[in-house]
């Protein structure tokens, strides 16, 4: 019932969109740019309210609306006077997008695998389109990123309070409120991807970047995971990059006005809360640097060796067997016994669903977006986006997220790969 109800508004506002905007490509995207993350709620809502009533199949309606909207408003003229460098990316693109669709004839499920090819995939291409095409006037004349941000980290404390509420005080249980979705844990690349436009949307806004600045510093709380440490460091990077001394020392002041509040907040849970909550989120976190107080490099082994027992396998076959074909687009679920709907590594995962060819396409887009995301360091105003760039390129790999979750029956999302395609193509444009 919440379910199909939910299904119908995301459906409802998604062709509201589209009738407004279907005439601008630019903005028809960003508007769909801003939603994307919230319509997975919809696996939220019916794993824990209807209880898994309501079929994948239908779950996934709002996101090939998205497609279906957003490939009858591209025009042919958008491929027109393109550089280089976007034309190599395209290709890329392109030609994993075929080597990809090959695999559907391969894979364990078919029919899984050719849906989940349709809503995944283009959305790559045509958001890639769109970061192109956008200026970067036009990204800068909202704050919906921010909005975006503070939503996302609003349902992970949501679900932290709401795990006191239901009696998971314990260690093991508050842990389990981030298998409440894969789209909290991934709440970390939301953030990493968003924030960089969300900077761009408010570098001139004080009270924003206060606002910012706390989501930032809430991230590790409403993620209870280590990469969201990882966030803390890009936003500290941020600071650097203000058009001048007046702009930097107030965005220094602001992040530590962030870290007083944060402070206060501990202390006002601390001491209104009851214990058990504290030993929880204590607990969870030592859980997750145990044994790091003996040796860093002892902790980091020891972690490497955990996801090579659980993933070991998985990375042997990947070179041996999986070098033109893949087991088809979400299939990683389907095919393995480790109870995830990935191998914890986009590489690895990859390489498994369409094969080590079709990974190296989507990886030489992935470099070209690293090129010129340095070189973006050095482009003040295009410093935001080159920073989340870089650090969601470093959770990826070295935290595990993927860029979609697509597991059948699991909390299926693509926002993160219609994001980061989305930088790349903006990174990429030359202008302004």
């Amino acid at each position: 019932m919440y379910t199909i109800v939910t299904l119908i508004m995301f459906c409802l506002t998604i062709i509201v969109i589209w009738r407004r905007h279907h005439k601008s490509y630019v903005d028809l995207s960003l508007n769909y740019l801003w939603i994307t993350p919230f319509l997975a709620l919809l696996s939220l809502i019916d794993h824990n309210l209807d209880h898994d009533k309501i079929s994948p199949y239908i779950r996934i309606l709002p996101y090939i609306l998205i497609m279906f909207t957003m490939g009858v408003s591209v025009r042919s003229s958008l491929l027109l006077r393109k550089s280089r460098s976007f034309w190599s990316g395209f290709s890329c693109l392109v030609v994993y997008a075929f080597l990809s669709w090959l695999q559907i004839f391969y894979a364990i499920r078919p029919d899984w695998a050719i849906v989940t090819w349709f809503w995944v995939v283009p959305g790559y291409i045509l958001f890639f389109i769109a970061g192109y095409e956008t200026p970067l006037s036009k990204l800068t004349q909202s704050k919906n990123a921010l909005w975006v941000i503070l939503g996302f980290t609003s349902i992970g404390i949501f679900l932290r309070f709401y795990a006191i509420y239901i009696g998971r005080v314990d260690a093991a249980g508050f842990w389990y409120t981030r298998g409440y979705g894969s789209i909290y844990a991934s709440g970390i690349v939301i953030i990493a991807t968003y924030g960089g436009m969300a900077w761009l949307q408010i570098r001139d806004l004080s009270k924003y970047k206060f606002l910012f600045i706390l989501l930032c510093l809430l991230t590790p709380f409403t993620s209870m995971s280590r990469s969201s440490i990882v966030i803390l460091f890009m936003f500290i990077a941020l600071l650097f990059f203000p058009d001048d001394i007046h702009k930097f020392c107030l965005s220094y002041k602001n992040m530590l006005l962030g870290v007083l509040a944060s402070g206060i907040l501990f202390l006002c849970v601390l001491f209104f809360i009851d214990t058990p909550l504290i030993v929880a989120i204590t607990s969870s976190w030592e859980n997750r640097f145990q044994g790091l107080a003996t040796s860093f490099f002892d902790w980091g082994i020891r972690s490497m060796q955990v996801r090579f027992e659980e993933f070991g396998d998985i990375y042997q076959k990947v070179f041996e067997d999986y070098l033109f074909k893949g087991e088809g687009i979400g299939q990683y679920y389907f095919s393995s016994n480790t109870g995830y709907s990935d191998a914890h590594n986009l590489f690895f995962t990859e390489c498994y669903e369409n094969g080590v060819l079709a990974t190296l396409f989507l990886y030489a887009l992935f470099f070209i977006g690293t090129f010129y995301a340095c070189l973006g360091m050095f482009r003040p105003k295009m410093a935001p986006l080159s920073v989340s760039f870089l650090v969601c390129m470093l959770i990826v790999h070295t935290g595990g997220n993927t860029l979609i979750e697509k597991g059948f029956a699991q909390y299926i999302t693509p926002y993160a790969g219609w994001v980061f395609f989305f930088i790349i193509g903006r990174l990429i444009s030359q202008r302004a």
